[in-house]
């Protein structure tokens, strides 16, 4: 299956995983990861993910992939700047998040309470870059 898939191009990629958007015949748009499996924990998480992926429907997926390569393309060269860029879109997040959560009932995972950590963790990372 993957042989017959034509790659288009490499995505961020996380972990030990390299991946790329590629192109299959019959599929269309698809996402491949490739890695090596270095032990029963990391297959049984490699299954996991291809269970929950295959229950995605694969228009918000590529969707995801689509909006986060974009955001890493657009992020400054320097790492200061690529810091003070996403603590501002974090910002930004929280504020949006602050009008939302007013207006409509979300979930638990969908609070945006992730978002204060992130920034106090880049905030951090920031101070001892600039030590």
């Amino acid at each position: 299956m993957i042989n017959d898939c034509k790659i288009i191009k490499d995505l961020p990629s996380g972990g030990q995983k390299n991946v790329q958007l590629a192109e299959h015949p019959a599929l269309g748009l698809v996402v491949i990861k490739k890695g090596a499996i270095k032990s029963f924990t990391s297959l049984e998480r490699i299954k996991r993910e291809i269970e929950l992926l295959s229950e995605l429907k694969s228009e918000p997926y590529k969707h995801y992939f689509y909006v986060f390569d974009r955001q890493i393309k657009s992020l400054p060269a320097s790492q200061l700047q690529r810091m003070d860029s996403i603590k501002t879109q974090i910002k930004t997040a929280l504020g949006l998040f602050k009008g939302i959560e007013d207006s409509v009932l979300l979930d638990e995972n969908s609070d945006g309470s992730h978002l204060p950590t992130w920034f106090n963790v880049i905030n951090a990372f920031h101070k001892e870059l600039t030590k």
